[in-house]
């Protein structure tokens, strides 16, 4: 997937995963519910604007501040998908992905950081 645009590649690796799987469409509506865990709200908006691209096929379904109780709300909003941002101004997006991928059954869950630093991005593909 490396030669495809950024946001075509979120997608595909959302739609793609053998390990999503989804309600049936029917019940549902998009194939793929996506929650977002972030402190930033320009990047909110960017994402919000790429997946609204494939609304048919993935839908953004609520972001979340981090602060908020994220386990309770990607409950309630039936997140197929959580996408967490790894530097989280108030907790740690590696610990919250780990509580996230704890549950029974567990989320599906991507990191997503600007951070080029290689470490961080070991540690989030890690988690």
């Amino acid at each position: 997937m490396g030669l495809l645009a950024p946001d075509i590649e979120l997608t595909a690796a959302l739609l793609t995963s053998p390990s999503i799987q989804p309600a049936p469409r029917s019940e549902r509506g998009a194939d793929v519910r996506v929650v977002l865990v972030g402190d930033d709200q320009i990047i909110a908006e960017g994402l919000r604007a790429m997946l609204a691209r494939d609304s048919d096929r993935v839908e953004l379904v609520g972001h979340v501040p981090a602060t908020e109780d994220v386990l309770s709300a990607a409950t309630r909003l039936r997140a197929d998908v959580v996408l967490v941002e790894l530097d989280l101004q108030s907790a740690s997006g590696l610990e919250l992905a780990a509580e996230l991928l704890a549950e029974k059954p567990p989320f599906r869950v991507v990191i997503f950081t600007g951070d080029a630093d290689e470490r961080r991005l070991y540690e989030g593909i890690c988690a």
